[in-house]
């Protein structure tokens, strides 16, 4: 990555611009500088650029506040990225996420705190309420350990509840995590989360759209969450009341063509009146497991079973148990109802299997993989 160009902090700072809109003037004048010394009439041959747009630009970058405005953003965010410890990141860099790219809205730029590397185009975002039930914390900890454990990267919003217990569990269980912010790069909020921050960022990255030094404002956080779920193959809401911004990131997955999951709740739990409805208006999926993630995104299946019967010899029944199984425990019953075999069969392969090291069997007679 060479240089970051601070011309898509410029642009963005001038009024009614927005995101295609200042993409559309870098490209065609190639500066902020040429594109600030053009007359009017060069600007109406800009895409998506009118008339009246075109004058209130033409007045605004001869304003003297406007040009000191945009000087004193570009400097303090030139001194951050400076410190070696942030990097900026504009969406023609070849270093910017190519799942954030795909989506309508893209912002133009990104600070970023840690790494992102290619692993992370393999992620799935976790996102819920942030006063969640012992039920929401228990399934929050569920998914993100075992999609963590599986290679998967996960990103969530730093907020206090789901998104705090999504990356810690990730963290806990040797996984990356992306957290992506409501604030400036340099803002942590809420402020509990210093500490999780800076091993998110050793572990991962911080990801922020706005200028270093904005406060977390109500209205940053609808807009972050577009990165949350364009960051993400699909999203998971844990656990979440009607309106609140975790549905609004699913409804924003929806709209990004990605997949969307919920895990049902009680129907007297106001905290599951988001997730059961996102499942009812068919927004989201049900799912009840983390295999259900696995068996619904063919690119998110771990390789354990590919990898621990390379070497073994195994009979048809063998196989089709094994391919049912996963990292997490499976009931007897359950495998029955997966496999179409009875239980008493399913237990004699079980026995012959964990004989051949490739199942463990756990208390209650569930069952998972073995690993090497």
């Amino acid at each position: 990555m060479g240089a970051p160009n601070f011309d898509y902090i410029r642009v963005s700072m001038l009024p009614n611009i927005g995101i295609n809109r200042g993409k559309s003037l870098l490209d065609h004048f190639g500066s902020f500088e040429e594109f600030a010394k053009a007359d009017i009439r060069a600007l109406q041959r800009v895409k998506g650029i009118q008339q009246p747009l075109a004058i209130s630009l033409h007045s605004a970058l001869r304003e003297e506040r406007t040009i000191a405005d945009i000087d004193a953003a570009v400097e303090k965010a030139k001194k951050i990225c400076d410190s070696g410890h942030v990097s900026l990141l504009t969406i023609d860099d070849s270093d910017y996420p190519a799942m954030l790219r795909k989506i309508y809205d893209p912002p133009l730029f990104i600070f970023l705190k840690g790494t992102f590397t290619k692993e992370d185009e393999k992620a799935l975002a976790i996102v819920g309420t942030r006063q969640p039930t012992d039920y929401g914390r228990q399934v929050t900890a569920q998914f993100a350990e075992s999609l963590a454990s599986a290679g998967v990267t996960i990103v969530s919003g730093l907020a206090l509840g789901i998104d705090t217990i999504a990356h810690h569990t990730a963290l806990q269980h040797g996984g990356r995590t992306i957290a992506v912010m409501g604030s400036g790069i340099d803002t942590i909020y809420p402020f509990t989360n210093r500490t999780l921050s800076k091993t998110i960022a050793e572990n991962g990255c911080l990801i922020s759209e706005f200028l270093p030094g904005t406060k977390p404002d109500a209205p940053n956080f609808p807009r972050r969450n577009r990165i949350i779920s364009g960051l993400s193959i699909a999203t998971i809401v844990a656990e979440a009341g009607l309106r609140s911004g975790a549905t609004l990131t699913a409804q924003m997955a929806f709209d990004q063509n990605r997949e969307v999951f919920a895990i049902p709740g009680s129907i007297y739990n106001p905290k599951s009146e988001g997730t059961n409805e996102l499942i009812r208006t068919n927004v989201a999926s049900p799912v009840g497991l983390p295999d259900h993630i696995f068996e619904a995104l063919d690119i998110l299946k771990p390789d354990a079973a590919k990898d621990i019967t390379a070497d073994v010899q195994l009979n048809l029944a063998e196989g089709t148990i094994i391919n049912a199984l996963g990292n997490d425990p499976v009931h007897v019953d359950a495998l029955g109802e997966q496999t179409g075999m009875r239980t008493s069969d399913i237990l004699i392969h079980l026995l012959q299997l964990e004989f051949k090291g490739l199942v463990r069997q756990l208390p209650g007679k569930y069952f998972t993989l073995a690993t090497r």
